[in-house]
Parts: structure tokens; sequence; C-alpha cells
């Protein structure tokens, strides 16, 4: 089933980091914060302080990026993740300052698996569509990218089942494929 809905991008992260830090608190025993506020604010400097160390770069994806980057290409990334956690997790690879901008659900105000999804990201990002190259890990989002005008390329061990998308195994293969580098 499609979940075809608007979000409240704020609402939502507050809801979500409410619950995770209460589910955190209760898990080693602690008391999270009864006020939301001061439960959100807690919650947001744990996230920020977290994602900033989360390492979990494959091999060559770091260098793959600066290649691109070196190379011209504009770079945005495209998450069902928040924002701020985006910058958290591409500042401990050393590429956030590749981005543009780091479309994460906050500012897209829709889920990434919506087929308005990269349709916002082209018109926030002034971005025709038929000049934008998405890569992915699920050929599902690449049609919906594909069916705005966008190429693509899957990226992952399967090959796609439609041949509108082209395909790579790892990331680090994405400067290859464009003949970058």
């Amino acid at each position: 089933m499609e979940r075809n809905f608007e979000l409240d991008p704020a609402a939502a992260r507050a809801r979500y980091v409410q619950c995770w830090l209460r589910d955190m608190a209760e898990e080693v025993g602690v008391a999270a914060p009864e006020d939301s506020a001061d439960c959100v604010v807690l919650a947001e400097a744990a996230h920020a302080y977290i994602t900033a160390r989360v390492d979990a770069a494959y091999p060559g994806v770091p260098e793959a990026i600066w290649a691109l980057n070196q190379a011209g290409c504009t770079l945005y990334t495209a998450s069902g993740e928040h924002s701020r956690d985006l910058a958290g997790y591409l500042s401990c690879l050393g590429v956030v300052q590749c981005f543009v901008t780091l479309y994460g659900v906050d500012l897209v105000g829709v889920p990434k698996e919506n087929p308005r999804y990269y349709e916002r990201i082209f018109a926030h990002a002034g971005v025709t569509p038929s000049d934008a190259l998405v890569v992915d890990d699920s050929e599902k989002r690449l049609d919906h990218a594909s069916a705005s005008g966008a190429r693509t390329v899957l990226c992952g061990p399967r090959s796609p089942a439609s041949s509108r998308h082209r395909h790579i195994v790892a990331l680090a293969a994405l400067p290859e494929l464009l003949q970058i580098g």
C-alpha cells in the first residue's frame, strides 16, 4: 500500500525523538525528562553527538564522493532520514561539504516512498529532472525518480528489473560509470 500523505516535519521529528529518548532511557534504567520540550532538546543533542560519530562508510564511498565533487558535479542527498542526521553521518565521513543540500524528509515534506518526493527535491533545488541523476538502492524509488524525468542508477548487488535504470554494484563505482577521474 502506498503511503501518500503529507508530513508535518517538526511534529513528526519531535514525536520520534521523544519516543526514541524515552525508550533508550527505559532500556538503561534512567529517567527521561518529563517535560516534552526538555526531552526533545536532550534527544536532539544526543542525535547530534551520535550521528557525528557513526562511521559507516562503505569502502571507496568517501573517495567517490570527493571525485564527483572535484569533477564539478553538484551533489545533493535524498534520504528518508532527517537532514540533521544526514549532516552528522556525512560529517563523520568527511564529505558533508561536498553537498549543496541534504534532503531529509523534514525538507521534502513527504516520505521517500511518495512519488512526489523527487519532484519536490528537483523543484526546491531548481534542477530540471532530465539534468538529474538519481542513485538509490531501491528500484521502486528509482521508478518514482524516473517518472519525474530523471536518469537513474540502481546501486546494489542485483541488476534492475527495468532497463531504464543503469546499475552499479557499489557507490564507489559511480565515478567510473560516469567516466570521472
